[in-house]
C-alpha cells in the first residue's frame, strides 16, 4: 500500500513508516490500559486495529456516489395519473461516529415516487 497515488477514495496510501509508527501508538495505548500485547490473541492487535480503521475510513475522502443528482420527478403530479414507488433496501452500511471514533451499523432503505 505504499506510493504516493491516491486510492479509489481520494487520500494517500499510509507509507509503510506511518503504518509503524500508528501501530506503535496503539500498542502503547494498548498496553497502558491492561492488554497483553505479548499473548498470541493480542501480539497483532495493533496492526489489526490501524487497518480497521483505515477501511472504516475509507469513503471519507471523495466517494463519487456523493456527488450524484437524480433528475427530480414527480414535483406536484396530478391526483389522476399514477405514480411508481421505487424503494431500494436494505444497504448495510458501517461507519465511524466522529465525535468517539467508535463504529456503528445499520441498515438504510432510500425510496422515491417516480412518475413517468
Amino acid at each position: 500500500m505504499e506510493g504516493s497515488s491516491l486510492s479509489e477514495a481520494g487520500r494517500k496510501p499510509l507509507s509503510s513508516q506511518e503504518r509503524a509508527r500508528f501501530e506503535n501508538y496503539m500498542a502503547e495505548i494498548f498496553s497502558r490500559l491492561g492488554m497483553d500485547l505479548d499473548s498470541e490473541p493480542c501480539k497483532r492487535t495493533p496492526r489489526r486495529w490501524v487497518q480497521a480503521l483505515v477501511d472504516m475510513t475509507e469513503g471519507y475522502n471523495g466517494d463519487p456516489n456523493i456527488e450524484v443528482v437524480f433528475k427530480r420527478e414527480c414535483v406536484n403530479c396530478a391526483q389522476d395519473i399514477p405514480t411508481v414507488q421505487i424503494v431500494e433496501g436494505p444497504i448495510d452500511f458501517a461507519s465511524l461516529c466522529e465525535h468517539h471514533v467508535l463504529p456503528f451499523v445499520g441498515q438504510a432503505y432510500i425510496g422515491c415516487l417516480r412518475h413517468e
